[in-house]
C-alpha cells in the first residue's frame, strides 16, 4: 500500500490473482497477491483495512481490478479446501465439475470486496484465465516449467 507517487508495488503470480486497489480521492493504492491461502487468511480484508487506517480511505471510494487468474473450470481443489471456502465465503464459490469441487478465485475476491463495502460497479469484470491463455503463466498448466508473472502498480 502506498500514497507515494513513483513508488512501484510488485507481486508475483502464476494462477493466483493480482488485486489492484485504488482510492483516487486519497491518491492511495494497494496491490495484493490473492491465492487460496491468502484469501482464507484475509488478505483482501487486510488490504482494505490498511487503506482505511493508513490513508483514511472509505471502502465505498475504492475501485478494484482483479487481474488474470485461473478459472473455476480449471481449478480443481480438495473436498476439504472446498468446504473451507463454502464455510468462509459461501457455497457459490465452489462448483462441482465431473464429481470434483472447483474453486472460483475471482468470485471469492469479488464477494469479499462487496461484503467489505466496495461498490459492485467499482470492481472489474472477470479476467482471462491463466490456464487457458498462453499469454499468461499457469502453474497448473506448466508445473515446474512455469515462468511466473509479475504485476506492478504505481501512482504517477
Amino acid at each position: 500500500m502506498t500514497d507515494v507517487p513513483g513508488l512501484i508495488l510488485v507481486t508475483a503470480h502464476a494462477d493466483c490473482a493480482p488485486v489492484f486497489l485504488l482510492d483516487e480521492k486519497r491518491r492511495a493504492i494497494g496491490l495484493l497477491h490473492a491465492g487460496w491461502r491468502g484469501i482464507l487468511a484475509g488478505v483482501i480484508e487486510s488490504g482494505l483495512a490498511v487503506l482505511s487506517s493508513e490513508f483514511e480511505s472509505s471502502k465505498s471510494d475504492v475501485r478494484a481490478a482483479i487481474g488474470p487468474t485461473i478459472s473455476p473450470e480449471r481449478y480443481e481443489v480438495s473436498r476439504d479446501l472446498a468446504d473451507q471456502f463454502r464455510e468462509r465465503i459461501g457455497g457459490e464459490v465452489v462448483l462441482e465439475r465431473d464429481g470434483s469441487p472447483h474453486l472460483d478465485l475471482y468470485l471469492c475476491i469479488r464477494l469479499i470486496l462487496e461484503r467489505q463495502g466496495v461498490i459492485a460497479g467499482s470492481i472489474s469484470d472477470r479476467p482471462p484465465c491463466t490456464f487457458d491463455s498462453r499469454r499468461f503463466s499457469s502453474y497448473r498448466r506448466d508445473q515446474d516449467h512455469t515462468t511466473g508473472m509479475i504485476t506492478f502498480f504505481t501512482i504517477l
